[in-house]
């Protein structure tokens, strides 16, 4: 090569390294990824205070024989033993350990006009608490329950299933 050949040469390189660069096309926008919906919470709108949902809630478990291990302005905590697990609990917290015990927490917010009353369930193994997520079919369940509350709060007899009726039979 030439002396002047490399100087030529570099001159070159740094012109097209300066130079204008070819515009990149924009990526495509991603489309969002499907997440799957967070776990419902039963929950429901009671028109009483808090005080007495609270005073309702305590007494339909004791009747239960369920324990009530707090009740409070915040809400009620009620405990029971869980003698065994379903192959849904054991995959969410673990195999069944003896002791273990169901922890509801209904939680009370005192809103407007009434009070509304939020359903979290634990499964608790000594010091160590695990969240219960709810299948659809165990919060329309809880749902249920809390609707039964509800009732008994506001003094509404409970409903009875549906009975069959026989047919009216036609006047002659």
């Amino acid at each position: 090569m030439k002396s002047g050949a490399i100087p030529a040469v570099a001159a070159a390189l740094l012109l097209t390294a300066c130079g204008p660069r070819p515009q990149l096309a924009e990526p495509a926008p991603s489309a969002p990824v499907a997440q799957a919906p967070a776990p419902a919470t039963p929950s429901i709108f009671i028109s009483a205070p808090g005080q007495r949902v609270r005073s309702v809630i305590a007494a339909r478990a004791q009747a239960r024989g369920t324990t009530v291990a707090s009740n409070t302005s915040q809400g009620v905590v009620l405990e029971r033993a869980l003698p065994q697990s379903t192959e849904t609990l054991e995959a969410q917290c673990g195999p069944h350990v003896s002791g273990r015990m169901i922890r509801v927490i209904l939680s009370t917010q005192e809103r407007p006009g009434g009070t509304t009353v939020s359903e979290n369930r634990y499964i608790v193994d000594g010091s160590a608490v695990c969240p219960v997520t709810l299948t659809p079919e165990e919060v329309t369940q809880a749902n249920a329950a809390l609707a039964e509350t509800r009732d008994q709060v506001l003094g509404i007899a409970a409903r009875a299933p549906a009975t069959s009726v026989a047919p009216a039979t036609p006047r002659t």
